[in-house]
Order: structure tokens, then sequence, then C-alpha cells
């Protein structure tokens, strides 16, 4: 008998080269499709730059770790010297894989306008070494002559720190921005602001990441109230600073040491506090999920309850309903969207979450197809069984019928989060005010408007698809489930 049984199984198995083949094609189908995924995350931890390399380069480039600075990042040189044909070509290649850094002015400014207003700019500045191995050097920077801060890195806290001495008028104390012309080595590293004023001493709230290598403004804004643009940073009071005597100001700079791992770090993950940064992320954020919660309780509610009503109580005209909810599929977004328009703006609810959340309490056809589906599929002596014992219709439809179909609730639920969670159109129409957009549109916005940022766009787009992804492999049973039961009528 067992032998039987085994020539049984083994008659309905495919054979071996059938399963390999298969296997494998399902293999290479999902390596294509992840190929997208791939190419996202990897762009996510590029540089500008390498994304816009061509031909296109895959893995993002770790960064030449330099233990002193200025110095030649032969890794960058090597690279353009592989496209450099003649002398001068090569000079210019070697050029920009020079790495320094420098600051060559500094410009305050106030908030006054017109002939009245605060200007003052002094450069070039007066370096001097104050501790480490940090010292001043003369040198030619991108057709400029300045004086790079030439440090060595050993590992012990701060590579050094540079002083200037700096002239104060009394129009000064009523300064708002500090404009820095820095010149970035592209280290990695982090270098600390701190300025010494007779109205007192400041220091930037967070380090500058030495992440480019090209002349750049650093803007420090002064008492700055609220969100700051993004690639500023604000110039608080320091309360164990002591101010400066009347005539002078110190603007000290402190270059910070870091690992080969931490400089790795900094560049692979660069775009993400940026990007998460220069949009209100969280802002975005909970806007979306206020907007899927409610839709998602909306869906559920109404789609169960007109499922119920077709699938479990007989009454005349059922099966006319629901082809006619049905056909509605068949209509597109596109004929509705107008006169769907027309009506919430006469309500007066366009700008507001309400078109995007009171729909979902009024069902959905195909949620409610799927759902009617699923509930054929449980017997009906669990209903009668019910009634015997004196349940009403709604404690059949809350106590029985629920509990069974969660399968396909998960399903439904999965479906109504993912579709609001990756909808732009809808946003599009209904809101306009920037505080109330969801991360789709955000994201949207921010594509059209800074569009020269491809990694930050890539980093935001990365944290934007992750929740998904780990949605679907948490509920990855539950959903294959829900699928396979819906419209098997036992």
């Amino acid at each position: 008998m067992a032998r039987n049984r085994r020539q049984g199984d083994g008659g309905r198995r495919r054979p071996l080269w059938q399963r390999i083949t298969l296997h494998g094609a399902l293999i290479v189908l999902s390596a294509i499709f992840l190929v997208p995924l791939i190419w996202l995350v990897g762009s996510s931890l590029k540089t500008d730059d390498q994304i816009r390399a061509f031909p296109p380069e895959w893995l993002p480039d770790l960064p030449y770790y330099m233990t002193e600075s200025p110095g030649l990042d032969e890794q960058a040189a090597r690279k353009a010297l592989a496209g450099a044909s003649d002398p001068d070509a090569r000079a210019k290649a070697r050029a920009s894989a020079y790495r320094a850094l420098a600051v060559a002015a500094v410009t305050f400014q106030g908030e006054a306008t017109g002939a009245d207003a605060l200007l003052r700019t002094v450069d070039p500045l007066p370096w001097k070494p104050s501790g480490g191995s940090l010292t001043v050097l003369p040198i030619d920077l991108e057709g400029r002559r300045t004086s790079a801060l030439a440090y060595r890195d050993t590992r012990r806290g701060t590579c050094g720190t540079a002083l200037a001495t700096l002239p104060w008028e009394p129009a000064l104390d009523q300064f708002r921005n500090l404009t820095l012309q820095l010149h970035p080595d592209r280290s990695w590293r982090l270098l600390a602001v701190r300025l010494t004023t007779p109205v007192g001493a400041f220091g930037t709230d967070r380090p500058i990441l030495l992440s480019g290598s090209s002349w750049e403004d650093v803007i420090l804004i002064r008492e700055a109230q609220g969100s700051i643009p993004w690639g500023t940073y604000r110039l608080v009071p320091d309360a164990g600073g002591e101010a400066s005597a009347r005539g002078t100001a110190t603007l000290e700079l402190e270059v910070r040491s870091a690992s080969r791992l931490q400089v790795i770090l900094r560049k692979l993950l660069h775009n993400y506090p940026s990007g998460l940064t220069f949009i209100p992320f969280g802002k975005y954020l909970l806007n979306t999920l206020l907007i899927c919660a409610l839709v998602m309780v909306g869906t559920l509610l109404s789609c169960s309850l007109v499922a119920y009503g077709l699938a479990r109580i007989r009454w005349r005209g059922r099966n006319a309903l629901f082809y006619g909810i049905i056909a509605t599929m068949m209509l597109p977004f596109q004929v509705t969207m107008v006169p769907i328009f027309v009506v919430f703006a006469r309500l007066g609810w366009v700008d507001s979450f309400l078109p995007l959340t009171v729909p979902a309490f009024f069902g959905n056809a195909f949620f409610i197809f799927l759902l009617r589906q699923f509930f054929l599929t449980i017997p009906d002596e669990l209903a009668d069984a019910a009634r015997i014992d004196g349940c009403s219709e709604w404690d059949i439809y809350w106590r029985v019928v629920l509990p069974l179909a969660k399968p396909a609730l998960a399903t439904v639920g999965l479906f109504a989060f993912m579709n609001t969670w990756n909808d732009y159109v809808g946003p599009l129409i209904y809101l306009s005010d920037a505080s109330k957009y969801t991360l789709s549109l955000g994201l949207a916005s921010f594509s059209s408007q800074y569009g020269s940022y491809p990694g930050m766009l890539m980093a935001v787009t990365v944290v934007m698809t992750l929740p998904i992804i780990v949605l679907f492999f948490l509920a990855q049973r539950t959903f294959i489930q829900g699928i396979t039961l819906t419209g098997i009528k036992g």
C-alpha cells in the first residue's frame, strides 16, 4: 500500500527537469522585477554626480579616505584620468581631484532693506592655527588665491582649530545672517563654527558636513524662528561662551576627526537625513497615515456591510443591484472626476481631507465584489444556528461572519492602504495647502521644483516605498489566503 501511495504521489508530481526549469524561470523573473528596486536603493546611496554619470554606474562608490588635507583624491583622479587624452586634459583631471579646505570670506547681513541694509564682508580672513595639527597654507583654488586650512587626522577627537579676528562695528550688533564662502575638501568630516562677538558667543546648531569639493555659500541664520530653508544652519547662542571686547570678533573653525567607517557611513547615508529635512517629511507622513487610517476603516465597514447584504440576505433585486455595482467599475475615473469635484467644491470640502476620506464610507465596487464572494463560501448552517440561538442579522454579521472573514478583510484593508498611500491624483486635485500634502504629492512637488538633487529624491522615495514592502511581507500569508479563498464557493 505504501508503495502504491508513493507511486501515486510520484505520478502527480512534475518531472525533476520541469521543476528545475519552473523554479529557475521564477527566480529569473523575480530578479528582473527587483532591478528597479535595486537601482532605487543604490541611487539613494550615491552622490548626485555619480547618479548623472554616463555610462551609468550600478554600485555607489566608497569615499576615498583622506588622512590629511590638502591632498589628491586618488580614486577621483583615476576616474578623471581615464578619459583624459592630452596633457592639458590630464592636468585638469588632476586639478578636479585635488581636495582642500578653505574659507575665503565672511559676510554679515541684517533684515533692513534699501540704502540702510546691513552688508559687511571681510575678505580675506586672517587665519591663525590655534590647536591640533591644523596649519594655514597659501593656495590657489579654482583660480582664486586664498588660504587653505591644512590638517592631519590623528583620530583624537579633533584634527585642529583655526581662528580669525574680525573688525566689529556697532552696526553689526543687529546682524541676522552670516554667510561663509566655504570650499570643502570632500573628506566627509565635520566642521564646527563658533563666533564670539561683543553681543555674545554663538555656534552652529549642528556641524557642517564637508561633502562637496567646490566653492559654496553656507548661510548661518541667527535667532531663526520655526523652520529654516534646507542647506542653512541655525546660529544659536553659546551659553558657555563669553562676549568679546568691543571692536573685535573671533571666528573659530574646528575640524573634527573621523574614522574610515564614519566616512563611509556619512557618504552613503548622506541623502537620507538631507532629503527628510529638505521637505517636511514628518508632516506629510502624518497626513498620509491619517488619510490611510480613515480610508481603511471606512472601506472595511461600508464594503463588508454591503457585501453581507448581497451575499447572506435574500431579497428581491439583490442580483440586479450587484450587477449594477459591478458595472460601475467600467467607468474610468477621468469620466467622473469633474462631476465629483464640482460636488465637493459646492460642499466646501476642497482643500481638506474630506474628499479623500468620506467616499470610502460609501463603498467600493471591487472590494464589495471581493468580500461578497468570500461571504458566499461561509456555510449557511452557521447563520441558521445563530438565528436559533436568538441572534439578529447584525449579531450574525458582527460575531459570526466577520471573524471568519479575517483573511478577506485583511486583503481588502491592505489593498485600501496601498491605494491610498500611493494615491497622487486625488491629493493633487483636492489639496492646495502645502501643509496638508501627502507623501506622494509632496514627493512629486519636490521632484518638479528641485530635480537637481536626484540623490535626495531617491532617498525619500526609498523611505516612502519601505512601509509598503514591510507591510506586504508581514501580511503575506493572510493576503495570499484571502486572494485564494475569495471566489471559491463551497
